[in-house]
């Protein structure tokens, strides 16, 4: 689940023009982490983060999961 979520991110985040440091900026979840989280690296990821990335770009969490 975490690998389609990271994919998932990546694909929403590039299709919106965000870099990740911008999306580390507009969450304040360090850059490394949604990185991590992309790469599928991190195996869960927090609700608090995960409405923090939605409300960013501008989705519903059904979009990432």
């Amino acid at each position: 689940i975490m690998a389609e979520f990271g994919e998932n991110l990546k694909r929403v985040r590039e299709e919106k023009g965000i870099s990740r440091y911008r999306l580390a900026q507009l969450t304040g979840i360090h850059r490394s982490s949604i990185k991590r989280y992309e790469e599928g690296y991190i195996k869960k990821i927090s609700f608090e983060h995960l409405l923090k990335i939605c409300e960013a770009l501008d989705i519903d969490i059904k979009e990432l999961i």
